[in-house]
């Protein structure tokens, strides 16, 4: 506590302590993996966050294509609608129908 107080290393410990942290400050190599784990870690989050717009766009088609097909709506009209909205191809839009249709 001293230490951390005065700033002074007096016993052996914190003086191995200080030794210790002066030579990792020196060293460039922590720096380097630091970015490195944090250029993998940036990489897994984006993932991850595309991984679930994803998901989270699949659900609301699916939601979609059901709530029109229990209001009886054509299925040229859904697919109609799910160009505009999802931003779908004809083939695309088809194909989901036929996957969330049954």
């Amino acid at each position: 506590m001293n230490y951390i107080a005065d700033n002074k290393a007096e016993s052996d410990f914190t003086v191995r302590l200080e030794n210790a942290v002066n030579a990792i400050k020196k060293g460039e190599g922590w720096r380097r993996e630091y970015a490195q784990l944090k250029e993998k870690m940036d990489a897994q989050y984006e993932a991850g966050k595309n991984e679930g717009i994803a998901e989270g766009r699949e659900t609301g088609i699916k939601a979609f294509i059901q709530d029109n097909l229990e209001e009886k709506v054509p299925a040229e009209r859904i697919v109609e609608k799910l160009k505009k909205r999802f931003s779908l191809s004809e083939k695309e839009a088809n194909e989901k129908i036929k996957m969330y249709g049954s």
